[in-house]
């Protein structure tokens, strides 16, 4: 009885996440052009320029996000949604992995030890892009467990 008054009371607040992916699609969309451009603009001076060596990937990361999101707009489930949240995690992986192995970063200037600041942050994020695939996978195999 318990269980069926839970399930009521979501589906009576299901709501709509497509104002969510319409905002991601813009994000990503404004940070393709900003990660295209940022070495032009030269306000970042820890910045260096190998950090040209990191644009294919990111950008190849910011694509699959915007079309992926497109495609959530129009079918919103866990069966269709998580196996492309899985890629789009393994494809943070890679484009973090990326950055580690070319650390387009100079902060030789500072008295702090950015660098180490920076890679223990990649390295955070490549273990939650980790954790996120492995999260989307049990996602997957409940909603095709659960099917109707």
């Amino acid at each position: 009885m318990e269980n069926e008054n839970v399930a009521q009371t979501h589906a009576g607040h299901h709501h709509s996440r497509k104002p969510e992916y319409i905002a991601a699609i813009i994000a990503n969309a404004v940070i393709l052009l900003i990660v295209n451009q940022i070495l032009n603009w030269g306000f970042l001076p820890f910045l260096t320029q190998d950090f040209k060596q990191v644009i294919p990937i990111q950008n190849v990361s910011l694509a699959a996000t915007i079309i992926f999101n497109v495609a959530f707009l129009f079918h919103d489930t866990d069966r269709f949604s998580s196996p492309l949240k899985m890629m789009l995690n393994a494809i943070g992986v890679a484009v973090l992995l990326r950055y580690l192995s070319v650390f387009p970063f100079d902060f030789s200037g500072s008295s702090f030890n950015w660098a180490v600041l920076f890679r223990v942050m990649i390295v955070i994020g490549i273990m939650g892009c980790a954790i996120a695939v492995i999260v989307e996978a049990i996602k997957f195999i409940l909603a095709l467990m659960h099917r109707k």
